[in-house]
């Protein structure tokens, strides 16, 4: 068997979470009921929320979603989907431009090209050791874990290491930073940023506080890149849903504090978000430029979008890719950086 990373056996696996197949409330319905089913997603008895899945949220929630989702679907598909498409083919070309062997797919967590069906069409393809990477920066239960989950019952009869997180890796944060300054030298520099990423409810939280410093150290290391100081940005947290606490700050209330303090321009990214998706598009972009606009009697709030399919973002996850496989075939730990640098 090769040594990781050598000759034409090394599968590279990308992992999106996954959109529906259509924006019409039965490829969305049929997408919800697998990704809220997963313990991981929602971690409540299932006694008490599958018929709550199932009787009340399945029934109305497709077709409340469905004039947003055709608000941002695109000729070629989800915009989550065209974005991961086409960065999987852009890892594959920087690893060819790099004389690298990796057969790399995308897969997604939910929905159609399902973990089980591309990794067991990798191992029929003559693969021994995968690389999986989820295209999520920092580590949580309901993604990261999620994807380990599926790949434990697989049983995969080849080597399978899973990168856990990247939400300290120069090239990551490099890449971000670069977009962020291409944005800027286009449109000028708002009076603050906010780096908002995905909420989670306490009790997640507390199971796993390791998503919460890495999104504080993703956002240190971000603005130490670009230059900024402590007035210049605000880290903040998206999507919280019921009226049980969540991570905070939440992003509304930082948008309201923003208005009252007199700002009129602000610029909002999302670093934990590796392309557009439903989230970025609807509720940050559209929902929370609409609401800051009503706060503060006109002023403007942007989005910057998400590395999506960006060639730097093809460099940096390639990067990450070699650095974990370099370190498998010297013996290390594929964990970026190695265990016992005293990251979690």
């Amino acid at each position: 068997m090769d040594k990781w990373g050598e000759g034409e056996k090394t599968g590279v696996l990308l992992v999106n979470l996954g959109s529906p197949a259509a924006p019409s409330t039965k490829a969305i319905r049929n997408f919800l009921r697998p990704f809220l089913s997963d313990p991981k997603v929602v971690p409540m008895s299932r006694w008490l929320w599958l018929p709550l899945l199932h009787g009340v949220i399945l029934r109305k929630r497709p077709a409340q979603l469905v004039t947003e989702y055709q608000r941002i679907w695109t000729a070629q598909g989800s915009p989550l989907q065209v974005y991961s498409d086409s960065l999987r083919e852009g890892v594959s070309r920087w690893a060819q431009q790099q004389g690298l062997h990796w057969r790399v797919e995308l897969a997604m967590t939910y929905g159609q090209a399902s973990i089980a069906e591309v990794a067991n069409r990798l191992v029929q393809q003559g693969v021994e050791q995968l690389l999986v990477l989820p295209l999520f920066p920092q580590y949580s239960l309901s993604t990261t874990a999620a994807v380990g989950d599926q790949l434990e019952r697989l049983s995969l009869p080849c080597r399978v290491h899973l990168v856990k997180h990247y939400y300290d890796h120069p090239a990551y944060i490099n890449a971000l930073a670069a977009s962020i300054s291409q944005h800027w030298q286009q449109y000028g520099q708002a009076q603050r940023l906010l780096v908002s990423f995905h909420g989670l409810p306490m009790t997640m939280h507390r199971q796993c506080p390791q998503y919460y410093q890495q999104c504080q150290a993703s956002t240190r290391l971000l603005a130490q890149t670009l230059g900024l100081d402590k007035h210049d940005y605000s880290l903040c947290f998206q999507s919280r849903v019921g009226h049980k606490p969540w991570l905070g700050p939440y992003t509304d209330t930082v948008l309201a504090d923003c208005a009252k303090a007199g700002l009129q321009t602000l610029q909002i990214v999302c670093p934990g978000f590796a392309a557009d998706c439903l989230e970025t598009l609807a509720e940050v972009s559209h929902g929370y430029g609409k609401l800051f606009a009503d706060l503060s009697g006109g002023g403007s709030l942007t989005y910057i979008p998400a590395l999506n399919d960006q060639p730097d973002h093809s460099a940096a996850l390639g990067t990450l890719v070699q650095a974990n496989l370099a370190m498998l075939r010297d013996g290390r730990s594929v964990i970026w950086p190695p265990v016992g640098s005293g990251h979690p």
